[in-house]
């Protein structure tokens, strides 16, 4: 028998802190669900939390013959030694296969026989799936039988920042924990523990608006905040130059003899940095300047918005929207975004 509540928990999770003590209670009390969506925008740290939750269900150290370990996860047990190699057999991780657009039913099918055996090392056997929102139709039915008629003593928690992509059904037979956005007096404060520099520390603070997994991937990935300034000025020459040369830009953005799907995955990240330009200039328009994201440019974008009215801004955010749609569905890259050089144009 477990004694949890006689133990510390080694969960250094910035914000989240009603989530986080509810979790904390279903783990004192032995009461979990056999299915939970971990909702919230991406980067704010559900996966994380998720992983310790998971953690500190199966830890040794939550055994009562373990009383001289105090923190949970203990990171010195034997299976805690396992998950952090990533060996330990009762733990199924599923992902997208990379440029895939979906998690197949095959994916599924090998969960179900994961679950189905018996477990190696403890009693409980326990499935993430990540990027749930990605299901196919057929892994979606399939998962939804494993939920109706769960496989004994199994926990699969499924992690999404797209609920809405989801079975209702599937929704319905899962507790449903929810995230926010962390405060940025807590990612700052955070940032600078980490020895960040205080200036950096608030542009990056002021550019994850609130994803503390985002401002900690741009501390530990300074190629990353490179690269997304790169893309930041790419636009702002684009919002400048005449159209050939923004044809141009675009063309040196999709090189010939990439997959489809690699080159889409780009764009939809290089889409949403430009729309935060344009959010931005739109909150320069109205003297909202303290809540600009891309402060880093800012004296750049206060030269560009002089182009545009707000109105014509509003539009181009729409025109932004509908262009992310268009490229989940797979339509020309290249013609999409140049239809959009066209509207940024028209719209100066």
């Amino acid at each position: 028998m477990k004694i949890i509540s006689k133990f510390q928990y080694n969960w250094p999770i910035i914000g989240h802190t009603k989530l986080v003590e509810f979790l904390k209670k279903s783990l004192s009390q032995e009461k979990y669900s056999h299915g939970y969506i971990f909702v919230g925008p991406e980067g704010v740290g559900k996966e994380t939390v998720a992983k310790f939750f998971v953690h500190s269900i199966i830890c040794q150290a939550a055994n009562k013959d373990n009383l001289a370990m105090k923190e949970i996860p203990c990171y010195k047990c034997p299976v805690c030694q396992q998950i952090n190699k990533k060996a330990y057999p009762d733990i199924f991780i599923i992902e997208k296969e990379q440029l895939k657009q979906n998690i197949s039913i095959e994916q599924i099918r090998n969960l179900q026989h994961f679950l189905n055996l018996k477990s190696f090392i403890s009693s409980i056997k326990i499935a993430l799936i990540l990027e749930a929102e990605t299901l196919s139709e057929e892994a979606s039915n399939s998962l939804l039988k494993t939920l109706e008629e769960p496989y004994g003593n199994t926990i699969i928690i499924l992690i999404s920042s797209r609920p809405d992509l989801l079975l209702p059904t599937i929704v319905s037979r899962c507790q449903i924990i929810r995230f926010g956005l962390v405060p940025e007096k807590l990612i700052y404060k955070h940032l600078i523990d980490m020895n960040v520099n205080r200036d950096l520390a608030k542009d990056i603070t002021a550019l994850t608006q609130g994803k503390v997994g985002k401002a900690i991937n741009l501390v530990n990935s300074p190629e990353y905040l490179e690269y997304y300034e790169n893309k930041i000025d790419q636009f702002i020459e684009i919002m400048k130059v005449d159209l050939a040369e923004s044809f141009r830009i675009i063309s040196l953005m999709i090189p010939p003899k990439i997959k489809l799907q690699e080159i889409t995955e780009e764009l939809k990240a290089i889409l949403l940095i430009w729309k935060s330009v344009i959010r931005d200039q739109l909150l320069l328009k109205i003297n909202l300047n303290q809540l600009i994201v891309n402060k880093i440019r800012l004296e750049k974008l206060k030269k560009i918005s002089q182009k545009y009215t707000f109105s014509k801004l509003t539009k181009l955010i729409s025109d932004f929207d509908k262009t992310q749609l268009l490229l989940e569905k797979n339509i020309n890259p290249k013609l999409l975004f140049e239809n959009l050089v066209i509207n940024i144009k028209q719209n100066i």
